[in-house]
């Protein structure tokens, strides 16, 4: 099952994501990491000024720049939700799904991973990295040194924020490591925009929703079309009132299992089994 990652949530949204085939992708700058997207982007940015650290005007330059790009790119959201390699994870329990009470649903990560043929530009699915940052944003300081070839620098600096804005999720701070963190990624200017679609995955506009005294934007990702594939394993919080049998039958009344001749069960074709965690 390594080919597996699981969405650790509240009951309310498994039954949500299950009624409605789709999950939230919610504005990563209202994340609990506050340096979401800003890490990734202020290393490569420090590549850059050690790179340019001898010429004092190019430097100057490329802070100015730099500055105004990250403040003009603010009419582009970054939506994202977020998946775990660890299954029955104690940690990501009470971090995710009401404190044991909730659910984590296994999604394929071979379909997830289709997120990166619609557009280079709009949509992704990867790992996210926490050891050696630099390595991995080495082709970005490459190709923006390249580009000063024949750009001025501060043109390549204004357009850092927005030329790389799909990479720069996919790094996060070392303390989050144990999360063991895949993601999918969606942007999208903020408003009435369309984002392009596949044969498993469509997307909404641009929404909004109220949480933690905070107003978030948030993409609606429907996977209606892969809904009896999509799903491989749903395992029950350790904590959780919730009954295998409930889920087959709440699986079965929405159609995760039209087209199984009777067979389908609590292992065939998901897999739904209690956490083995003894937490309470």
């Amino acid at each position: 099952m390594n080919e597996v990652v699981y969405h650790y949530c509240s009951v309310d949204t498994f039954f949500n994501i299950i009624k409605n085939a789709s999950i939230w992708l919610s504005d990563i700058a209202k994340s609990n990491d506050y340096q979401e997207c800003v890490r990734c982007r202020e290393i490569v940015n420090e590549e850059m000024e050690e790179y340019l650290r001898d010429d004092a005007e190019a430097l100057q330059a490329w802070k100015t720049w730099y500055e105004i790009g990250i403040e003009s790119n603010f009419s582009m959201g970054t939506f994202c939700v977020c998946f775990s390699e660890s299954k029955d994870k104690l940690s990501q329990w009470r971090g995710y799904a009401q404190d044991g009470k909730g659910i984590a649903i296994g999604f394929d990560k071979e379909i997830l991973e289709e997120l990166n043929q619609i557009s280079e530009f709009h949509t992704a699915f990867g790992k996210v990295i926490y050891d050696n940052p630099q390595e991995y944003v080495q082709g970005i300081v490459e190709d923006n040194i390249k580009k000063l070839e024949y750009k001025g620098i501060g043109h390549v600096a204004l357009e850092l924020s927005t030329n790389y804005r799909m990479q720069f999720p996919f790094v996060k701070n070392s303390g989050f490591e144990e999360e063991k963190e895949w993601r999918a990624v969606v942007c999208s200017a903020i408003g009435h925009y369309n984002i392009p679609s596949s044969d498993n995955f469509l997307f909404s506009k641009v929404k909004y929703r109220t949480a933690n005294n905070k107003l978030i934007p948030y993409i609606e990702m429907s996977f209606e079309k892969a809904k009896q594939s999509i799903i491989k394993e749903i395992f029950i919080g350790p904590k959780s009132e919730v009954e295998i049998e409930d889920i087959v039958n709440f699986l079965s009344f929405y159609g995760y299992y039209h087209g199984i001749e009777g067979g389908y069960n609590s292992q065939q074709p998901i897999d739904i089994k209690k956490s083995d965690t003894t937490y309470r």
